[in-house]
């Protein structure tokens, strides 16, 4: 690969650019369905062969996309070989067909391209074009802008931090957040696993948690410092979907990513055609990849087009599977992932309960 570089403020962020850049056509008529200002969070993970982070970059802030095609962020920048925040501007292209399938310039690897799909603004996606790891999800910000107030009910939270260049801090984790609208989130009950304590699991209590919000984006204080016994400590910023049933982000000053739903128990729901992308560590290795699935009569054919660095690239993965769904409207599949929902089985969120 390549290093590049561009201006941001006084520092100069270093971009990663392939050798070879994905060519994959799509017609453009369905670019209108990304228009306007959304919120956004992007991470970049660059592994060695033992699985350890050897560079990241955390992106998020807000997008503009044009509705016809070109896309603009002013946002904020947190990349590991420089070690703090930073202003970060870039304009690039993205085409979407009609059936929502489409790819984004990659604002980071800028020759790549961010594989996803949109569906009610909502775009999610992933690469696998490059000798890195990435997660794309933006959302439109909502109208009116989101205030303390939007931000109620119950969240169930999917958790992963990649924090150090040491594979064994990983943390995954689960969580719900239980929001007052008036900035409260009280006791924060978090259970969950760090790579290097093997089988045993963790739990922690966060206590007396609040939010506030600041030109519709949520700022959530868990406090503390992260620990060998803990999960989650520090300041993150959680954006959520026009409708508020999708919520995701992570930290301003780490390479974590969460997504969570409005959680309904509405999995019995569940049915059709959906698109997904996602992250997990197996082994040390970190896969990131995107695909879709089709859901009827309690089973499941799925695709993926995963990126695995340690293995030295990208690969596809189709399977098929069935599922059960529980009482309280969720399943866990035969791998250890569990699944909510949320909007009537429109957004599922998956959670490896595996360490």
């Amino acid at each position: 690969m390549v290093l590049g570089r561009i201006l941001s403020a006084a520092v100069l962020l270093g971009l990663w650019t392939a050798a070879s850049a994905q060519t994959v056509s799509f017609d453009s008529s369905g670019n209108g369905l990304l228009k306007g200002r959304s919120y956004f969070r992007q991470v970049f993970w660059i592994t060695n062969s033992s699985g350890g982070l050897t560079r990241a970059i955390s992106l998020y802030g807000t997008i503009d996309y044009d509705g016809g095609g070109n896309y603009s962020i002013d946002t904020q920048a947190f990349d590991s070989n420089v070690g703090q925040a930073i202003p970060y501007k870039y304009s690039g292209t993205y085409v979407i067909s009609s059936s929502g399938y489409g790819s984004i310039q990659n604002p980071v690897a800028t020759d790549t391209s961010i594989f996803g799909l949109v569906s009610n603004g909502v775009f999610v996606g992933s690469s696998t074009g490059g000798a890195f790891s990435d997660l794309f999800i933006s959302a439109p910000l909502a109208s009116p802008v989101p205030t303390a107030s939007s931000l109620r009910g119950t969240y169930t939270i999917s958790h992963i931090d990649f924090n150090s260049s040491d594979p064994r801090t990983t943390r995954s984790f689960l969580y719900q957040l239980n929001a007052d609208g008036a900035g409260n989130l009280g006791n924060v009950s978090i259970s969950g696993s760090i790579a290097g304590n093997g089988t045993t699991g963790t739990a922690q209590t966060a206590t007396n948690v609040k939010y506030f919000f600041s030109n519709g984006a949520a700022n959530i204080n868990f406090g503390g410092t992260l620990t060998n016994s803990n999960l989650i400590a520090g300041t993150k910023y959680l954006y959520m979907s026009a409708d508020g049933n999708l919520v995701f982000g992570g930290s301003p000053t780490g390479w974590d990513f969460f997504v969570g739903v409005k959680s309904d128990a509405s999995g019995k729901a569940f049915g059709g055609l959906y698109y997904e992308a996602g992250v997990d560590q197996d082994g040390g290795a970190i896969d990131t990849y995107y695909g879709s699935l089709k859901a009827a009569g309690g089973v499941i054919l799925q695709h993926q087009r995963i990126q695995n660095l340690t293995l030295q690239g990208a690969y596809d993965y189709t399977f098929s599977g069935s599922y059960s769904i529980d009482a309280d409207g969720t399943y866990s599949d035969s791998a250890g992932t569990k699944y909510i929902f949320a909007d009537n089985g429109r957004y599922r969120v998956g959670f490896g309960k595996g360490n």
